[in-house]
């Protein structure tokens, strides 16, 4: 039976979602209907239809004590707004329905999360079940929680033990979690499993003694890629170490070794450059690994409430992870559903589009090499320094400079994609590195210019997915 505090929500959002601003509303990238989104949750597939639920606060464009939003997809571009799932009506769960996953057991989709309970100061986070018979009408397991402070070893935190994957091995499920070894004050990421999914029993540390783990590493995803296993994690840092900012995302390529329940590392490096950029999920979409990420502006999170917005934070667009030869590969999914048609642009040409728009296009990356994207008073200019590809946004209400390393190509002709919305901006090099934002121009952007001393082949398609 849904809560009162479940009923109020949706009844609220079902009133107040016809009133939100659009015009950074995105196109190409999930967004809630309205309120505050963040942290991608529960990826998974269930009765024909892709299940996204999110982080969410329906009352607001600022965060609070989450519940679980909820969409579908056939094709995870196009999306179908769901009745909230899960509200924070428990006493083990009453300051937040924290992150966590989903998988699928016996024609039932299982959920397990973090319940975050906050009093005076002091937290408290144990991992809950719920589960759904039909996908849209959720249960919360009885003898919830089914992991809590008795459950964890001596050397983790009450207060940071979150954001549960649930992955399936054998005959046997684990649950991948955040955690925090108190007294180095250093990430752990530790396993538990259970062989029906509501008994649980701590297993093993999965990965620690890693710098990029930092203070805690968060949404952690365990999966299969090629001939490897990967290990996606979130860091926030340590304040006094300033060797590895917050909001950075990790892929660590190595092996699973299951019978210790160990994760030997053979590559850790950042999925994206950009600081935009967290907590990303994967799922399986017709045998290819799909990535999700939580997109919001690093320097301006609450812009979206001060401007009344109605809606604050997006999904980043669904990218394809690949292996070519151990180097990790990444695309926009959008890109493998449009005609290609290609088209030559001279130096100091323009072209126009509208909308949102996918930019494929070939070109020398070769110092002093440009190419400016620009409405009549915002530009966006992308120029090769050295070995860096310096991007800046110029808009009127921020004035923001990135740096993305392309040494390994620099002088050769490069491939670039650009994926540009109505309030985001993604860059894939060679589709190995990749630099994802948030923007917000006064106009749209919608001409694109070649500054370069070459033709650049370049194809502008119309992105029509939407939310």
């Amino acid at each position: 039976m849904n809560s009162e505090m479940l009923i109020s929500a949706n009844n609220f959002v079902e009133k107040k979602q016809a009133q939100v601003e659009t015009k950074y509303k995105p196109i190409a990238h999930f967004s809630a209907p309205y309120g505050w989104l963040n942290d991608p949750n529960g990826l998974v597939y269930f009765q024909g239809y892709y299940h996204l639920f999110y982080q969410y606060n329906p009352y607001e464009e600022i965060w609070g004590a989450p519940y679980w939003g909820h969409a579908r997809s056939k094709n995870l571009i196009d999306w179908e707004d769901l009745p909230i799932a899960l509200a924070p009506d428990q006493p083990y769960d009453v300051s937040g329905v924290f992150s966590g996953s989903a998988i699928v057991k016996d024609e039932r989709l299982y959920i397990m999360y973090t319940g975050h309970v906050e009093r005076e100061g002091v937290w408290v986070e144990t991992q809950n079940m719920a589960f759904s018979d039909d996908g849209l009408n959720f249960t919360k397991y009885e003898q919830n929680p089914v992991i809590d402070w008795k459950k964890l070893p001596d050397h983790a935190s009450t207060a940071d033990f979150r954001d549960p994957k649930l992955v399936a091995h054998g005959d046997t499920y684990y649950s991948i979690l955040a955690s925090t070894n108190p007294a180095l004050r250093k990430g752990q990421i530790l396993v538990y499993e259970s062989q029906d999914l509501l008994n649980w029993s701590f297993k093993s540390v999965l990965l620690d003694q890693r710098p990029e783990l930092g203070r805690i590493a968060e949404c952690p995803d365990l999966f299969s890629l090629g001939d490897q296993d990967a290990l996606v994690f979130s860091v926030i840092n340590d304040e006094s170490n300033e060797t590895i900012p917050n909001n950075l995302s990790f892929i660590a390529l190595g092996k699973m070794e299951w019978e210790q329940g160990r994760f030997k590392p053979k590559s850790i490096e950042k999925i994206d450059q950009s600081l935009d950029f967290y907590a990303p999920q994967t799922i399986d979409f017709a045998g290819q690994r799909v990535l999700i990420p939580w997109l919001r502006s690093d320097t301006q999170l609450n812009y979206l409430h001060k401007i009344h917005a109605g809606w604050n934070g997006q999904m980043g667009h669904p990218r394809i992870l690949e292996l070519n030869n151990g180097q990790l590969n990444q695309r926009p999914l959008l890109s493998e559903h449009h005609v290609v048609n290609v088209e030559k642009l001279v130096s100091g040409n323009s072209k126009v589009f509208v909308g949102a728009v996918l930019i494929d296009c070939d070109i020398k990356l070769q110092a002093g090499a440009v190419i400016s994207l620009s409405s009549t008073v915002d530009h966006v200019e992308l120029k090769v320094v050295e070995d860096q590809l310096i991007v800046t946004f110029d808009f009127k209400k921020e004035t923001k400079t990135q740096y993305l390393p392309i040494n390994n190509f620099i002088d050769q002709k490069s491939h670039l994609i650009l994926l540009i919305d109505n309030s985001s901006f993604e860059i894939y090099v060679n589709q190995q590195i990749v630099g994802s934002y948030i923007i917000f121009p006064t106009e749209p952007l919608t001409k694109i210019t070649n500054l370069s001393q070459e033709e650049m082949s370049i194809q502008l398609t119309s992105a029509s997915a939407g939310e």
